[in-house]
């Protein structure tokens, strides 16, 4: 069963809490409302811990509890933490659904996607310390999507029909499932880490590939699959740096395929390139690494390595002949 803690920070001067005595000693006795103590304002209306509803409008609140708040408004609250996780033991869970954040700023924290059902994200601002999941329809609804802004510390969504164009997304990770819906026309990715398989088509409809440059990525696919977003792609002539392809994804370590992918004249700096087992020989020798003699910008395959050892020894070999 899941537990959620709530925390939000208030700071104001009055304490308003409908159907309680207002009187700050009394709000100390209220279960899961530990938090609210040196703190002298503070607004809440149709306080109803059991009875799941409460109201915070225009406030910012420290409100920590493990009591089930189903059709609680938070509408234009700040909240400065929302966790979740799970407990065993808790037979009634936590429940957040049908909650209106609508307007909120939810700075930080962690929530699946069951906590958070149902829920108003109208306008709401995710916070660059959040980490959530959420539908598709929901995220479409935030702030941040409206502004074609993507800065988390990690969300989750299913990708399936949204629309990314001319977005910037980074920073953060961001698991798209069913990525191949997904509309990524002109979208920019950068310092931030994928865990997704796109077609060949929504990569070249991106803003890295058109500009020819892709800086601080770090590609893989859900689950133990292997990424194939780069198969059969040409890359002649772009720059990669301080990306990393393939590797831990979510609780899975995956591979990364260059099956058909060109590599003419590309450009690989302080790149890591070996959780793949089809990079082949011909096409790293392509790249401008191995043509300028800089092969040690990169980490290579083992069996690239490997090659490249006998192919230098050889050629030491009939040197000495």
């Amino acid at each position: 069963m899941k537990k959620m803690i709530l925390t939000l920070l208030v700071l104001f001067s009055v304490l308003t809490v409908d159907g309680a005595d207002p009187q700050y000693s009394n709000i100390l006795r209220f279960h899961g409302t530990s938090a609210i103590d040196h703190y002298r304002v503070v607004h809440i209306n149709g306080l109803k811990l059991y009875g799941k509803t409460i109201n915070a409008y225009n406030c910012e609140i420290d409100f920590v509890g493990a009591t089930g708040m189903t059709g609680s408004s938070f509408r234009n609250s700040r909240i400065k933490y929302l966790h979740h996780e799970m407990n065993i033991n808790d037979e009634e869970g936590f429940d957040c659904s049908n909650c209106d954040f609508s307007g909120a700023v939810i700075e930080a924290g962690d929530a699946c996607l069951d906590s958070v059902r149902e829920c108003s994200f109208m306008d709401t601002e995710l916070g660059e310390e959040l980490d959530i999941a959420l539908q598709g329809r929901d995220l479409a609804q935030t702030k941040n999507f409206k502004s074609k802004h993507l800065k988390l510390k990690r969300l989750w969504t299913c990708a399936d029909g949204i629309d990314f164009s001319d977005f910037v997304i980074e920073k953060g990770s961001y698991l798209f499932l069913k990525a191949a819906g997904a509309k990524l026309e002109n979208t920019l990715f950068q310092n931030c880490r994928i865990i997704a398989t796109f077609s060949s088509d929504q990569l070249k409809s991106t803003a890295n590939y058109k500009k020819g440059y892709f800086h601080g990525l770090h590609l893989v696919a859900y689950g133990d699959e292997t990424c194939v977003t780069f198969c059969d792609t040409d890359f002649s002539k772009m720059t990669f740096s301080d990306c990393s392809f393939g590797g831990h994804s979510i609780y899975e370590y995956t591979k990364f395929s260059w099956k058909g992918t060109i590599l003419e004249d590309t450009v690989f700096a302080n790149c890591d390139l070996s959780n793949s087992t089809d990079l082949t020989l011909e096409q790293v020798k392509s790249t401008w690494n191995y043509k300028a003699g800089r092969m040690s910008l990169c980490k290579w395959p083992k069996h690239i390595e490997k090659a490249l050892e006998e192919e230098e020894k050889a050629k030491a070999q009939e040197e000495k002949k």
